[in-house]
């Protein structure tokens, strides 16, 4: 028979052991369903194509059949472009922003334009640079929606929009009009969404963005 300090000093290490061997399958356990894990995740989102960016914009606007390449668009429209872009991957990371940038489906702009009278003048100013742009800026001022109606009413309501964005007399209209409330930097764009354009254009600044995001490796 044993000693009892031999025995205490045995059954000690019989406890020791049997909590090593526990610690060694807790970690062993652990480390398997962590490699389990890695190897069964999904792989990294592949960010689409500016050629599928493209085709988004094309496909979600050709759903309303009213639209015609170059005519305003609406935070509505630009909200379901982007949940396309999504469905593909690409969760644009200043979406937001581009939202903010784009006319809400009920400011006077969108609701004017839009019009059965308002419809021609759009499709008239759509073709010239900075033309909704300066029609925007015009709406803005003191006596604007009153004068942007009265363009829509005129059989050559367009030609004030021409005069302003392509002479040299409009720009300094612009310029006189700056002083008005509501005309400040009326001749410098907006920085809004106007079109389909603007906003593949926007969408293509923030795809290099988020390419080069993807590119560069971590820690650096």
């Amino acid at each position: 028979m044993l000693p009892r300090n031999s025995s205490l000093r045995t059954s000690a290490n019989h406890f020791r052991l049997g909590l090593a061997l526990l610690l060694y399958c807790a970690v062993a356990w652990g480390t398997t369903v962590a490699n389990r894990s890695v190897c069964q995740a999904a792989p990294a989102a592949k960010l689409p194509s500016l050629a599928e960016v493209r085709q988004t914009i094309s496909k979600q606007l050709s759903r309303d059949p009213d639209y015609r390449p170059g005519d305003l668009i609406a935070r509505s429209q630009v909200k379901t472009i982007l949940s396309g872009l999504q469905s593909l991957g690409w969760e644009v990371a200043d979406g937001d922003k581009i939202l903010a940038a784009t006319c809400r489906d009920e400011s006077f702009l969108v609701t004017t334009l839009r019009s059965e009278e308002g419809v021609g003048l759009m499709r008239q100013i759509s073709t010239m640079p900075g033309g909704f742009d300066r029609l925007d800026r015009l709406s803005r001022l003191a006596n604007g929606p009153e004068t942007v109606e009265r363009l829509i009413a005129g059989p050559d309501g367009f030609k004030l929009l021409a005069y302003m964005t392509e002479t040299r007399g409009g720009n300094r209209l612009g310029t006189q009009l700056s002083a008005d409330p509501g005309g400040e930097d009326f001749n410098e764009p907006t920085g809004r969404i106007y079109t389909a354009s603007d906003l593949y254009r926007r969408l293509a600044l923030a795809h290099a963005a988020a390419k080069n995001s993807t590119d560069t490796p971590s820690g650096r």
